[in-house]
């Protein structure tokens, strides 16, 4: 026989790996930025959509706020709450997360929200570029249909927001 002919029932491409290091089929990346963002309340909504005739879920919401005056550093902080209102993400000790998930062999902590546990990726709070991610731990699943709060924990100093939505296509 010929080696080169594929087998029934294996897929002869090539896998792809998501973020997460899984693999993922035929899935389309969609992704949508917000930038420059000067307010320091901001809504995030996650829920499906459509985009070119695709349906597409929310995976994965990733933020950034840039502090350019390195002394207004630690006066300015982001929290994320959820719509359900429990703050995931921020300084108060009641947050989810309060400082740099980024651990010798980590870098998630893993929370549950509102039965559903999720990657948070936060780079902590008093760094001239504050980051985070939130996306399912689970590779199957998406981000709950919901508004996330971020609010900038300022008085008048400069910051500014950058936000992105990692969409997937569904089958």
């Amino acid at each position: 026989g010929n080696p080169n002919t594929s087998i029934p029932g294996k897929p002869s491409s090539t896998e792809e790996k998501d973020a997460g290091g899984y693999v993922v089929s035929s899935v389309k990346t969609i992704i949508e930025k917000t930038n420059r963002i000067s307010d320091s309340l901001i809504s995030i909504e996650t829920k499906d959509k459509i985009v070119d005739e695709q349906s597409v879920q929310p995976r994965v919401l990733s933020g950034s706020m840039i502090t350019p005056s390195k002394t207004d550093i630690s006066k300015v902080n982001l929290q994320v709450v959820s719509e359900s209102g429990v703050c995931i993400i921020g300084q108060n000790s009641d947050c989810l997360v309060s400082e740099s998930t980024r651990k010798p062999g980590q870098i998630f902590e893993v929370i549950q929200l509102d039965g559903v546990d999720l990657n948070v990726r936060y780079s902590g709070p008093d760094v001239r570029l504050e980051k985070f991610s939130i996306l399912p731990q689970s590779s199957e699943d998406f981000l709950p249909d919901t508004n996330w709060n971020v609010e900038v924990l300022k008085d008048d100093e400069i910051s500014r927001f950058y936000y992105k939505l990692t969409y997937k296509t569904t089958q």
